[in-house]
This record gives C-alpha cells, structure tokens and sequence, in this order.
C-alpha cells in the first residue's frame, strides 16, 4: 500500500475546510497553508474556520497552521492542493523549495489561467512533478441549484461588507460563497468581499453571486445576479479621475453618474498614453460607464472624456452638452475599438471657429472608430454645420472593421460640407471615419 508519510493542506476555503477534516479525523496530524495571518489566529481562537463551513469545529492540537507556503511543502510528503484555480500560480510562484519529489494531490476544479492547462498538467507540466506522483480528487454535486428572481446591487466604498438579500435563504447556514468565481464571504446578511477584490475592476459590473447553504437538511447553491458598482459619481472631478488610466493604459470598473456633473467651463480631456490605433482593443476605457440618465456639460478637449476606448467598453443612457467645440476636438475619445454606445445624446451647445472636415477632430471619436455598435445615438447642432463624426484617420480606418448602427439620429444644418436636416442610420448603416457619403448612412 502506498504510504503517503505527513498530510498538508493548501488552501483555506470550503472546499479545503472539508478535506482537511476527512484528512485530520484518519490522520490525526495535518499541515495546513492559509495564506492568510489574521485567519489562522481567528481559527485557533474559535476553534474553526472563521469563514467557510463555519459549523464544523477541529482539534487544534492536530493542526500545524502556517502562512509560509515553503514551510508546509518542506515539512510534508503529501500535498493537497485546495486552492481556486485563478490564484494558483500566486501561490506557487512563493515556492523555493523543491516540490517534484513530493506527491501532490489537486482537488481544484477548472484550469490554470493563461496556461490552458488543467491543475495536474501545470505540476507536471512546469513544475517537473511526475505523473506517478499526481493524483485528483473529484466528486458530484449534490446541492439543489436555486435561481433568484431579479438583480442585487453592491456599490463599493470605502467598507468591505455589503447588506445583501438572499430571500428564503439569508438565514441558512453558508458553507461557501463565490463572486463572478471569486472567493467571498456572506454572513448575516452581508456580503463580505477582500481588498483584492475590490481592486481586482474587471470582476465588477454584473455578476453571479453562489452561495452554498444547508437548509433543513438539505443542501442548495443560490444563485443571484450582483451589480458590482465599482464607484458611484457625482462629481466632474470624480469622473474624469475614474477615466484615468495608470501606466498600464486601461480603465476597468463600472461606474455610474448620480446626479449632473460639469458645467459650461469645465475643460474635460482626459489623455491616454496607449497606441490610439488601438488594433486589437486591449488599451483605453474597457469598463462601463452607466450615465443612469444624466448628463455631463463641458468643453471637451484633443482627448474627449476616455482618450482611448477599446473592447467591452460600454457608455450608456448619458447625455453629453458640448460646449466651445471646435477643430481637434472630439466628445468620447481619439478612437473606439469593440466598444458599445447606447442611449448616448450628444448636445453640441456651441461652436468655436469654422470647423473643417479634413482636419483632425469629430463630434464623436477625432481619429477613427473601428467594430463599435451604435444604438439609439443621437447628435443635435440644429442650425449649426458639423465636421465630422469620427475624424481623421490618416489612412487607418478599415472597412472590413466597420461599425454598425441602430436607430441612430444625427440633427445638424451640414456635415462634413454637406447641407441635411437630419439623418437617420438603420441596422445596417456604415459610416466611413471622414467626409461622410449620406447614401451610405441609408438602413
């Protein structure tokens, strides 16, 4: 029979929780890796884990705790790893002690991230375990799936804990929480998310609350859909901070205007150090911005209120009054890659100058805009002649990237030198980036 020598356990959620009593109730001596110090004094102090399958108590004179990852794989033979998958390459990158000489045993579900490999594949794989030293540990579920009706909401602040209704369920007793497949906690009606969550922006926006509970006897996963409002705003200053991107050039998040921000005078240009061309999406405002109605007045300058706006971005039900608007000048941004516009009105109030349509600028994007949908977008400068919408590409647009449109609106004496009254793009409208051909803007 195979002899396994000392057991420890890496990871501290529900998952781990259990098996390292399974492993404990046979063993009677366990390692165990939390990563977390203020977790193991809280465990030691109230005899459980303080925040997963909190009901199930452990005989502490059994345990070894530590949060140094090279401690526990030094002193034991086999390892149990229980961590989520997305964080297993942090917590293997702290390794500097060999682990192909230990067998080690995975019970992580899913695969490692960027790699595209499952947990066993990524030992063996990059880590030189070999196979005769690899095992799995799996099962069925046996939990009811249960749907909640309708969407929760959490706006993050400056807290880390969030009242959150789980209906029937809010007073069972929680064996395990995920966030958009992060680890969380709910308890007493609250959920209970980390720092690293909270900074981690593309996990906000709308996502799967699941909640593992006992109830009577009985097991269910809850499921419930949770916007994640990264910041609510109410202040010019607010918002063009959250537009601005760090070193990496993105903006993730979600966020949403309370009330009307801005005023005729406020200068709105809020650059963006990635390459505008912005081929593949990957730089510039990449979150969503919910304008929830409202709307934001200003004098927009060379870079528009984002910059850059690249894939998944998403700017909706927002009003924008442009005032001053001039030549090189644009009201979202250089260019938009991938991105949607919906339920956007654009004011142009007033106008600087004679506007020329072959010059650097337009009254949406002042360079290009590339695979974006339009929807429900309208532009108002009755009486007033317009440039462009999109800009100047200096020979980058590409028609195989067109955009598309849907019942958008544009209310302008002309455009681009051409006289209209007004103009209404259909499903299948096509806008070049320059010197619009109106049969082109027929659905």
């Amino acid at each position: 029979m195979f002899n396994c020598g000392k057991i420890a356990i890496i990871g501290g959620g529900s998952w781990a929780t259990a098996i390292a009593k399974i492993v404990v109730e046979n063993t009677h001596h366990i390692g165990w890796y939390i990563r977390r110090d203020d977790r193991i004094e809280e465990f030691k102090r109230i005899g459980h884990n303080p925040a997963y399958l909190t009901g199930v108590h452990f005989n502490l004179d059994e345990i070894n705790f530590s949060s140094d990852i090279n401690k526990i794989v030094q002193a034991y033979d086999t390892l149990i790893f229980v961590t989520p998958s997305p964080y297993l390459k942090n917590h293997l990158n702290k390794l500097k002690v060999r682990i192909r000489d230990k067998f080690v045993i995975t019970a992580i579900k899913g695969i490692v991230p960027d790699e595209n490999l499952v947990c066993s594949e990524y030992f063996h794989d990059v880590l030189d375990v070999p196979n005769d030293n690899l095992a799995c540990i799996g099962g069925p579920s046996h939990a009811e799936e249960v749907a909640l009706d309708g969407d929760r909401e959490i706006i993050l602040a400056d807290g880390t804990e969030y009242a959150l209704d789980l209906g029937d369920y809010a007073d069972s007793t929680v064996l395990s929480a995920t966030l958009g497949g992060e680890n969380v906690t709910y308890a007493n009606g609250k959920l209970i998310v980390t720092e690293e969550y909270k900074a981690n922006k593309q996990k906000h926006g709308m996502q799967a609350l699941k909640v593992t509970v006992e109830k009577d006897g009985k097991y269910y996963v809850v499921t419930a859909n949770v916007l994640v409002v990264t910041k609510a705003i109410s202040t010019i200053d607010e918002l063009t901070a959250s537009m601005t991107a760090g070193t990496d050039n993105v903006v993730y998040g979600y966020y949403r205007l309370t009330q009307n921000v801005g005023s005729s005078a406020a200068w709105i240009s809020v650059a963006n150090n990635g390459d505008w061309k912005n081929a593949d999406g990957s730089v510039g405002f990449r979150g969503t911005l919910d304008g929830n109605g409202f709307a934001v007045d200003g004098a927009f300058g060379t870079h528009g209120l984002f910059g850059i706006i690249g894939n998944g971005a998403v700017v909706k039900n927002i009003t924008f009054n442009v005032y001053y608007y001039q030549n090189n000048r644009q009201t979202l941004a250089r260019s938009i890659t991938g991105a949607t516009i919906e339920g956007v009105t654009i004011n142009i109030k007033s106008i600087f100058g004679t506007l020329d349509a072959t010059a650097e600028g337009g009254v949406i994007t002042g360079l290009m805009s590339h695979t974006t949908h339009y929807k429900n977008v309208t532009i108002n400068a009755e009486g007033k002649d317009l440039d462009t919408l999109f800009g100047k590409s200096y020979g980058n647009y590409k028609a195989e990237k067109a955009n598309t449109f849907e019942n958008c609106v544009v209310n302008a004496k002309s455009l681009a030198g051409n006289k209209i009254v007004a103009i209404s793009v259909g499903d299948t409208g096509a806008i070049a980036y320059v010197k619009l051909s109106f049969a082109s803007l027929s659905g």
